[in-house]
């Protein structure tokens, strides 16, 4: 066992953090002990559950980089206690566990008043889409463990975006689950009582999207959309009576095609209070779908050429950073490189139709030319 293992298995049991008065101490209970404890503390369960205590407190050091993509979120947390200093956050990702579980252990053994109770089922019930999209797409990280991947999530990006546990839609849960349709129907407060009663112990999610339903389908829902606001509350409604009966789509829906269609939608998704943070994490599926509503069918398309993406930038390792990209997922790395790197932006929206344009007035002049005069062109690649 390396020394993370030591001091998590320390962590883990009362009578060790008390008694234990450094790692070789550990070591020794785990290969000698005649009781063998178990080892279930997590330093990221236990830093989500203290968060606003520690992010709050004036032991707290947190340090913002001016030019990073998003200035709201820390670079870099450190706590001091007892004139030690321990790491919470280093680029903005936890990286040490191991100085967050000394920090744990240290307010233990001095009786400190600490929490372990975060809600990391319910949160990721909750905000399962915003987490994934994160991990998935600006990670690009394969992390699978749901209770670290959504307890860094709230520490290192939903604590600082006000995206706090919220109340349950009993009918948006019900419509996430094939069972439930068929047992609860249109029943929100049984939905709820399932939830708390059920499904919150079982890990159940809550993953239907009304925004992505009524785009799935939007030429048998339009009725759902409404010049003044889109009748969300209505659409998970037909799902559950008749929509999951007749077989309706309910994830038919590219919002990085949409997206890389019509770029200027980006710069607007990702505004508030005429503030522009280019934030990737932002442009959830959900959120780009509910743009394409409100804008449908008004919204102006430029036509994406993912073959010619392709070709410039298939040996860019700004844009191909995985050496990974194809004609199956060009647009998201069209709108992931539009999003990350400032300096490309221009170049990626403005080239494409400025070479159409050359192409078309190209055209233009060789219609007007004798065609003899046209085949000695192009057989003599002078274009």
């Amino acid at each position: 066992m390396n020394e993370d293992d030591i001091l998590t298995y320390i962590a883990s049991n009362e009578t060790l953090i008390q008694s234990c008065d450094n790692l070789f101490e550990g070591q020794s209970h785990i290969y000698n002990g005649t009781n063998k404890y178990l080892v279930n503390f997590s330093p990221h369960l236990f830093l989500a559950s203290n968060i606003t205590e520690f992010f709050k407190s004036e032991h707290i050091e947190i340090n913002y980089h001016v030019k990073r993509k998003h200035p709201l979120l820390p670079l870099k947390v450190n706590y001091k206690y007892k004139d030690n200093y321990y790491h919470l956050l280093d680029n903005g990702r936890i990286e040490n566990t191991h100085s967050i579980t000394k920090l744990y252990i240290e307010f233990k053994k001095n009786k400190e008043n600490v929490k372990y109770d975060f809600k990391y089922k319910a949160y990721y019930a909750l905000y399962n889409e915003y987490i994934n999209h994160r991990y998935t797409y600006v990670l690009n990280d394969p992390c699978e463990d749901i209770l670290i991947k959504t307890c860094s999530y709230y520490i290192e990006y939903g604590y600082w975006n006000s995206m706090y546990l919220k109340c349950i839609d009993g009918l948006k849960y019900i419509a996430s689950y094939p069972d439930l349709i068929n047992t609860l129907r249109n029943d929100g407060n049984e939905g709820l009582k399932h939830y708390f009663d059920t499904g919150l112990h079982e890990g159940r999610l809550i993953t239907f999207s009304p925004e992505v339903y009524i785009l799935s389908n939007i030429d048998k829902l339009k009725d759902l959309l409404d010049t003044k606001k889109i009748k969300y509350k209505e659409a998970v409604s037909h799902y559950i009576m008749n929509g999951y009966y007749q077989n309706f789509q309910i994830d038919n829906f590219d919002h990085f095609e949409y997206l890389a269609n019509n770029p200027k939608r980006i710069r607007f998704l990702l505004t508030n209070n005429e503030t522009l943070i280019w934030d990737l994490s932002k442009l959830v599926k959900s959120v780009v779908a509910n743009d394409y509503l409100i804008n449908y069918p008004n919204i102006k398309k430029r036509k994406f050429d993912k073959i010619d993406f392709i070709k410039r930038y298939i040996g860019d390792n700004k844009i191909n950073f995985d050496n990974n990209l194809s004609l199956n997922n060009a647009s998201y790395y069209f709108v992931k490189a539009y999003v990350t790197h400032k300096s490309l932006r221009k170049t990626l929206t403005s080239w494409s139709k400025f070479r159409k344009f050359i192409q078309n007035r190209i055209e233009d002049i060789l219609k007007q030319i004798p065609l003899n005069i046209t085949k000695f062109i192009v057989q003599n690649k002078f274009l």
